[in-house]
């Protein structure tokens, strides 16, 4: 059964049943103070399990332990009922501020698991960040691989124009053979013989690797050789082949020129296409790095400052709940110890009055009873029962 202070204070006992005895029936006192002891032993039991949970809750919240709490012990009195081991009260709404206690930290429970879900997006956005600049990287060397594409077909073209230089090198090679072995064919023939000489001329110019150039090199030569015929002879064939030579070698030096300049053309326009489209990836992925970086450094410290201030908050509410349910059960403890006091003070004047009573109804009553013992002597005895009763009543 859980006592109040009204319970204390208004409790009665029963006189004593047998006769001659005063003050209060003894077995009423034993059961009323059995019941004293056993709800201080309660609030004892409810009064550590409480503090454990408040010591629970301020080291969760990183605060100190019980030092306050034992100064104020030891700073007050210790007077009659106070000095009873382990008697602290329990605030009536003990267990309603636990359950708020316990729904605040269910709270910040739920607000650090908000708290972890962002910063979870956070890390996912600079992932994706990260995803976007490793494909423009991807495209950039694409691109790359396109230049070093551009660059072997220079090479190949390069290999091309070499390959045209040797082949005109051997032409001019080739030429300069014919033109020396012709001064020394030339004295062997007779002079009264142009038609081998033209046909000479014509098979020189069948040489050439350009088939229409030839043709109309070589009729112009065999026109030429028969004008010639009277005296030209070996030195008409010479020039003709000279004048070929020189056609050649400007026709191939043109060509040469062209394919050199379409191939600087064709890289030139390669590489700058290519050097463009690097650049933009280059500065769209940069600045999609810098704005997803920024983003998230801008949540990242949005969310540190709402932690922040959220856990300062909360350790300012928990530290405030305590402060005030200490000084409640310190309130209370004091309010319960002058209570109790004052009803102890109280119940030992009335005891002390009751015992004063006691022994002048004892003297009284041992009075009482000698004056009837001489009464009942002197009427055994055969004196005047009259005279002995007013000499007793005297």
């Amino acid at each position: 059964m859980a006592l109040t202070p009204e319970d204390v204070v208004t409790k009665e006992f029963g006189r004593p049943k047998s006769f001659g005895r005063s003050g209060y029936d003894e077995g009423q006192v034993d059961d009323f103070l059995d019941d004293i002891v056993v709800e201080l032993r309660r609030l004892n039991a409810e009064n550590e399990k409480l503090s454990g949970q408040l010591e629970d809750c301020r080291r969760g919240k990183g605060l100190t332990g019980r030092e306050t709490t034992g100064e104020q012990t030891k700073e007050q009195p210790k007077t009659g009922a106070a000095a009873v081991p382990g008697l602290t009260p329990v605030p009536a709404g003990g267990s309603a501020a636990a359950k708020a206690d316990d729904g605040e930290l269910k709270a910040s429970q739920q607000k650090l698991a908000t708290l972890k879900a962002e910063l979870a997006r956070t890390e996912e956005a600079t992932r994706v960040a990260k995803d976007s600049q490793r494909q423009a990287e991807e495209k950039l060397a694409a691109i790359k691989a396109e230049i070093d594409k551009a660059q072997a077909a220079q090479r190949e073209a390069n290999a091309a124009e070499r390959e045209a230089q040797t082949r005109l090198a051997d032409a001019r090679s080739k030429a300069e053979a014919a033109e020396k072995a012709q001064p020394a064919a030339a004295p062997q023939q007779p002079a009264t013989a142009p038609a081998p000489v033209a046909g000479q001329a014509a098979s020189v110019a069948g040489q050439s690797p350009a088939a229409g150039q030839a043709e109309g090199v070589g009729s112009g030569a065999t026109a030429a050789a028969a004008g010639a015929a009277g005296g030209a002879g070996a030195a008409g064939v010479i020039a003709l082949a000279q004048k070929l030579h020189d056609e050649h070698v400007a026709d191939g030096q043109k060509t040469k020129d062209r394919l050199v300049g379409e191939g600087e053309s064709y890289r030139d326009r390669v590489v700058g296409e290519a050097n463009t489209k690097r650049d933009e990836l280059i500065k769209a992925g940069q600045t999609k790095h810098d704005e997803l970086v920024k983003a998230g450094q801008t949540k990242h410290d949005e969310l540190v400052r709402t932690g922040q201030q959220q856990h300062d908050k909360l350790v300012k509410d928990g530290t405030d709940k305590s402060q005030t349910m200490l000084r409640d059960a310190e309130s209370q403890k004091t309010t319960i110890l002058g209570q109790l006091n004052t009803e102890r003070d109280r119940l030992t004047g009335d005891i002390e009055g009751l015992r004063g009573f006691e022994r002048d109804y004892r003297g009284k009553l041992k009075a009482f009873l000698d004056d009837q013992r001489k009464f009942l002597d002197t009427t055994i005895d055969g004196g005047d029962p009259k005279s002995t009763a007013g000499s007793s009543a005297s």
